[in-house]
């Protein structure tokens, strides 16, 4: 056995280790009813070890966390990168709302009528070109319009959104300017529920998962175009969808590499008990969510 595969060997051990954690948790939900602040802890250990261990190929990361009130105006201090030095600025209308009924701790609310949005200035390491996962938490305040979750210069990189037809697609700008190419979803979201949506391309395959499952996949093999165009959140400008956000965005992050099932799984867990601990959503929708999970991952 080469280092390689040994080094593979004991990642794919810690997402065993990590999920085998969390899922734990869910037998104290059925028996109880409840999970304790305890086990929440606990399973936000499970999440920032894995994170530690799978996602040193984090290029940027926005927890929304800063220091400022809730229910107030963000600053930039909310919108600072907790990974890296990609941090980001306010601009529109109006500055997004903070919030504190997120799913992890703070989040900002956009409000699509004042076009505000976090814009992010561009650098090195948000110009990528090969594997790319996207990861974001999003609850729309009304649907049927587009919501722009994550843009790298609107149509001349990569973007993440919501269509007008309340699908998810995940697309990126050929470099050998071939076009668009994207992954989009056979299922439609809703309003005013949390769905944590990824968009995930390693190279060969795009994909769109949400609330762990795969609804949507591509099979592509083009390098991604760069630029030197600021990365945007909750907006973009390009004429024909300019697809400002109305909704809530949490827990941003942007990945140059793509992330596995086994993770996107882990994070979605992590995310549904603190959703459950906080009272984002009760004990009968917690256990649907899992259950459905289940169902689609045996399928």
């Amino acid at each position: 056995m080469n280092k390689t595969q040994k080094a593979f060997t004991l990642i794919e051990l810690l997402v065993v280790i990590a999920i085998i954690g969390i899922l734990s948790g869910f037998i104290v939900v059925s028996m109880n009813g409840a999970t304790n602040s305890a086990h929440v802890a606990k399973a936000q250990i499970f999440a920032n070890s894995l994170r530690n261990s799978l996602s040193m190929n984090i290029v940027g990361e926005w927890r929304f966390d800063g220091p400022t009130s809730s229910e107030s105006i963000a600053t930039a201090d909310d919108v600072k990168d907790t990974w890296g030095s990609n941090n980001g600025s306010i601009i529109g209308g109006s500055e997004p709302i903070v919030k504190s009924s997120c799913v992890f701790n703070k989040c900002l609310r956009f409000n699509s009528a004042n076009s505000n949005r976090v814009v992010v200035n561009d650098s090195a390491t948000l110009d990528i070109s090969g594997e790319i996962t996207i990861g974001v938490w999003f609850k729309a305040d009304t649907i049927g319009k587009f919501h722009t979750l994550v843009s790298k210069g609107a149509d001349d990189a990569y973007n993440l959104r919501i269509r007008d037809t309340n699908v998810v697609q995940f697309y990126f700008n050929a470099s050998d300017s071939s076009g668009l190419y994207d992954a989009t979803s056979t299922n439609t979201i809703s309003a005013d529920t949390w769905y944590y949506i990824v968009g995930v391309y390693n190279g060969a395959i795009e994909k769109v998962y949400v609330n762990g499952v795969e609804w949507g996949t591509r099979t592509v093999a083009k390098s991604i175009a760069t630029n030197n165009v600021n990365l945007w959140i909750g907006g973009r400008t390009d004429g024909w969808a300019p697809g400002w956000t109305n909704g809530t965005i949490d827990d941003v992050r942007v990945f140059d590499k793509a992330m596995p099932i086994s993770q996107i799984k882990e994070e979605y867990y992590a995310g549904l008990e603190n959703l459950l601990s906080s009272g984002g959503i009760d004990k009968n929708e917690y256990q649907q969510r899992i259950a459905g999970l289940e169902t689609k991952t045996a399928k």
